[in-house]
């Protein structure tokens, strides 16, 4: 496998995990949010590809780079102006088998927001976990 930051036509970053096989490039994966910086896109991948991985298969994430993924996707959402997030919280594992949410400050256009940035959300949840407090 081969891992590698890119910059997109907007001017940020984002990171990839590919393989080529038999001469065809297959992508393995990809960054749900994207960065700024290619320092920060980098940051994201080294936590991502090196994290330990729970029982459920996520990679298991402070709450601070939850907070920090979802700041800046939220950051780049225009719907999003004006919408103020509330940190990461902790819960008991759910049945699909995620162990965190979010809390949402309901200011400014919260719905339209919510309906912007909720598929990478739940993208988030389904791959990271937070350490298990209970």
């Amino acid at each position: 496998m081969q891992i590698a930051t890119e910059r997109l036509e907007d001017g940020r970053w984002r990171w990839v995990t590919f393989e080529v096989i038999d001469g065809v490039l297959r992508h393995v994966g990809l960054s749900l949010v994207t960065f700024a910086t290619q320092a920060d896109a980098q940051r994201d991948l080294d936590a991502s590809v090196n994290g330990k991985v729970d029982d459920t298969g996520r990679v298991v994430r402070t709450k601070a780079d939850i907070d920090w993924l979802i700041s800046t996707l939220i950051g780049t959402a225009q719907p999003c102006a004006g919408v103020t997030i509330g940190r990461v919280y902790w819960h008991p594992r759910d049945a699909t088998g995620n162990n965190w949410d979010l809390a949402i400050v309901k200011d400014g256009s919260w719905k339209a927001c919510l309906a912007e940035v909720e598929p990478t959300i739940h993208g988030l949840r389904s791959e990271f976990s937070i350490p298990d407090e209970g």
